[in-house]
């Protein structure tokens, strides 16, 4: 939910982030409900003052840092300790060529100096092609870990969720996007996560491109293990899929299509989990 509160940055105010209150224990192998199905506070500054008595920064994030999963859970390598993933979803970029990072640095810091009790984003937005290092290492600075889009709103990284065809919903240009972004974030130790989809599935019409949704993921993930096995990446990255927290109209109240969706996602062969 978003709130009225504002944040200031360097070149203009930002609305309020929009902050996931509720603690996500777990990742599957190719979903999390991330946000979308929990219920948020509406959350502004004063509201942290509970929290902020009790709050400690996170550490900075290292090499061995990384978040992986082992039976649904979310494990850090460094310490093979449960993770805990409390996100905010960051907004869009401000237009620039070339693209600046500044923005999204400043929020990480305002953030740090507000005391908030988090330590991941959600970008909505990238692009495979450009260099986001200087975030990505402010950010691991800072102990917050990024999750990524592997996906586009427009051009080559589009799941069409309108064509029944898998031709036509899950195209080659999508794959080779895909692995073009892991390519450019993977190496980020700090890189929690990919998202696979955004609400794809949002209507008994759009649900013809479940499979499309699916089989995407689990061609990046089989992909990774064998660019794994070859030395091409440092891991496998852990793939998201974000749903909708609305039903299917009156074919499916929305816990009825959560679940619909976490079943069909998650029923997946051994040779592919």
């Amino acid at each position: 939910m978003r709130s009225s509160t504002y944040i200031t940055t360097s070149k203009r105010p930002i609305k309020m982030l929009t902050f996931f209150t509720k603690i996500i224990p777990t990742i599957l192998p190719i979903l999390v409900l991330f946000s979308n199905h929990v219920k948020c506070k509406d959350t502004n500054l004063t509201s942290f003052a509970t929290t902020i008595a009790t709050y400690s920064p996170p550490s900075a994030i290292g090499p061995k840092d990384t978040i992986t999963v082992q039976n649904k859970q979310l494990y850090k390598q460094s310490t093979n300790a449960k993770f805990y993933l409390k996100g905010i979803a960051f907004p869009d970029p401000p237009p620039s060529t070339p693209y600046n990072a500044q923005g999204w640095i400043d929020m990480l810091h305002q953030l740090h100096n507000l005391q908030t009790p988090y330590n991941a984003v959600r970008i909505y937005r990238m692009d495979p092609k450009t260099d986001y290092s200087e975030f990505f290492n402010e950010a691991a600075k800072l102990g917050v870990y990024v999750m990524v889009p592997l996906t586009s709103a427009q051009g080559k990284g589009v799941i069409n969720r309108d064509a029944a065809s898998p031709k036509k919903c899950y195209t080659r240009s999508l794959f080779r996007y895909g692995k073009s972004c892991i390519r450019n974030y993977i190496h980020y130790p700090n890189v929690i996560a990919g998202l696979i989809g955004n609400e794809v599935m949002n209507s008994v019409q759009t649900w013809i491109s479940a499979p499309c949704v699916k089989a995407y993921g689990r061609d990046l993930k089989t992909w990774m293990r064998y660019e794994v096995k070859k030395g091409a990446i440092p891991r496998v990255l852990p793939l998201v899929y974000a749903a909708q927290n609305t039903g299917l109209g009156a074919a499916a109240s929305p816990a009825r299509a959560m679940k619909l969706t976490v079943d069909y996602l998650t029923c997946i062969p051994n040779v592919y989990t």
